[in-house]
């Protein structure tokens, strides 16, 4: 294909003693396999972002069509349908949510396209991927909210969802029993599907007697924290008791000032087959036994939430504070260069009567 160059080093074929018997078909010479090829891996890429190799993905879902040509956004269809137009293209545009990404992008594809074609060139599999093991009968059972669960009677809120959930710090082994002797009740943890990552506040993981020696470097930032990119600690892995079943849950620990101890996103509420309800102020899950939940505390998302108002016009206040501290010391500069101006001009006018007389 014109699509594939030759490679630059086509025929430079390795020292014998530095060959594998690994045989690249791209490079026509033993010393890696053709699956593990970087120069092809990259090659393939380009192409998938040209869309040269469309119909060897999976077909994905589709995004809202523009509106007509001639017919501007926001318009009323003929089906009663509006097109609004994102802007995208905006100034300091962000979106509500906390979010993580890799360092080199290039890299994660280099890591993911090695896993997949981890296989030898009979086809046998080199490296083990994870298979995705089907649900249980009792994981498949429906899941549902009514208008008689809210507390309250039924009345509208808008409290977040906090809740109080028993931690356990270490990981369980072979060896060890699946005991919650050493699990802690931490309260104030804010559900928040809007994050791709579970936070734990590095405050409450030193309350809980955590070294930074144990932590894993993570290999990400987070963004979502006051609109800036946040570098982790590291992270850890803990386990979550719910019933007569354990998860394990991968906390990204943060130094960030923040009203609660730790924040649940979807990775956790993914893995346990949850789903939350902010008006419901509980999250439900499947157990063997039947439907599990976990009810939300109405008092702290409340007492929260009053903070986080109290915080905000605290903070508000002091830029004025400060742009008005400013704007007066600009003033009081602007007097003090006028007053020096006109001493001088003063000093000047007297010099020159002195030297006329």
């Amino acid at each position: 294909m014109e699509d594939i160059p030759e490679p630059p080093n086509m025929g430079h074929e390795p020292p014998t003693g530095k060959r594998s018997r690994e045989f690249c078909a791209y490079h026509r010479f033993q010393g890696h396999n053709t699956n593990n090829c970087r120069n092809i891996q990259k090659i393939i890429l380009r192409m998938i972002d040209q869309g040269k190799l469309s119909y060897f993905l999976v077909a994905q879902q589709q995004n809202i069509p523009p509106p007509p040509e001639g017919q501007a956004a926001g318009v009323k269809t003929g089906n009663k349908t509006y097109l609004i137009e994102a802007g995208a293209n905006a100034k300091n545009l962000y979106f509500n949510s906390i979010i993580h990404s890799f360092i080199n992008i290039e890299d994660f594809h280099d890591n993911v396209l090695s896993r997949v074609h981890a296989r030898d060139d009979d086809g046998k599999e080199i490296l083990k991927l994870a298979k995705v093991s089907p649900l249980k009968n009792w994981q498949n059972q429906s899941i549902s909210f009514s208008a008689e669960e809210v507390l309250g009677g039924g009345e509208l809120h808008k409290s977040l969802l906090v809740v109080k959930l028993e931690i356990i710090p270490k990981t369980n082994t072979e060896e060890e029993e699946d005991d919650d002797a050493d699990a802690w009740a931490i309260n104030m943890i804010l559900i928040y599907p809007g994050s791709s990552v579970d936070i734990l506040f590095y405050h409450a993981y030193k309350t809980m007697g955590g070294r930074d020696y144990d932590l894993i470097p993570s290999t990400y930032k987070i963004y979502g924290f006051n609109g800036s990119a946040n570098k982790p600690k590291g992270e850890i892995t803990m386990r979550i008791p719910l019933k007569n079943i354990t998860k394990e849950v991968v906390f990204c620990v943060v130094h960030v000032e923040s009203l609660y101890n730790a924040l649940i996103g979807r990775p956790w509420l993914h893995n346990i087959l949850g789903v939350a309800s902010t008006f419901h102020q509980c999250i439900k899950f499947p157990l063997p036994q039947g439907v599990g939940v976990i009810r939300g505390d109405t008092n702290e998302a409340k007492t929260c939430n009053e903070i986080e108002v109290d915080k905000s016009e605290e903070r508000t206040n002091k830029r004025r504070y400060w742009k008005k501290e400013i704007q007066e010391g600009k003033r009081s500069e602007i007097l003090m260069v006028d007053v020096v101006n006109k001493a001088e001009n003063g000093k000047a006018s007297m010099c020159k009567d002195e030297e006329m007389k």
